[in-house]
């Protein structure tokens, strides 16, 4: 049984790890969402915790190292399917995602399409789920990696400021496809 102040949404206070575990997977949507270098623990964690929050089916974390100071994550990674792939040693592992995946990267570069002017049920047509891949804030995603987007997404802001934070961006974008799933969901009823 979980503690009454453990951090999870209150019809999951008293049921156990591997119940709430259960439900949330039962409850994705089919999209996941990958990180690639990310810095910082907290930023890790983060990207961890909107996943769960949105509903993304699994999570993959490209990375030089495994571990992680999950604080960020507030205990969401004890209920999502999270996949680590050694960066460069990886790079093929990456590559067969292409199989059930549509890439769909994201940045601030020259020739991306603003999140809220892109069509989801675009990806109806393609036979493959939506895989949101974001990179480090400073250094972005690695030429490898942007070579296997299929389309190329951006945030637009109205700010001062160049760049979101990752977790950030990621959870604007979980978001929108999430609410594009929801909607199917409620008409498939």
């Amino acid at each position: 049984m979980l503690s009454k102040n453990h951090p999870v949404a209150d019809k999951y206070k008293e049921w156990t790890y591997d119940l709430v575990r259960k439900d949330v997977q039962n409850n994705t949507f089919p999209y996941a969402v990958l990180m690639q270098n990310l810095s910082y623990d907290i930023n890790i964690g983060s990207f961890i915790r909107n996943g769960n929050a949105f509903g993304a089916e699994k999570i993959f974390y490209v990375q030089d190292k495994k571990k992680f100071n999950p604080t960020g994550a507030v205990g969401s990674h004890h209920y999502k399917e999270i996949k680590y792939i050694k960066y460069l040693e990886g790079l093929s592992e990456v590559k067969e995602l292409k199989e059930e995946y549509y890439f769909v990267m994201f940045d601030t570069g020259i020739g991306a399409i603003p999140l809220d002017r892109y069509c989801w049920h675009d990806m109806d047509k393609r036979n493959r789920k939506p895989l949101l891949v974001f990179g480090c804030e400073g250094t972005g995603l690695t030429e490898d990696m942007i070579q296997l987007a299929d389309v190329k997404l951006e945030i637009k802001m109205f700010g001062s400021v160049r760049s979101l934070n990752t977790a950030v961006a990621a959870g604007i974008a979980m978001n929108s496809v999430a609410t594009y799933f929801n909607g199917l969901r409620k008409y498939e009823r």
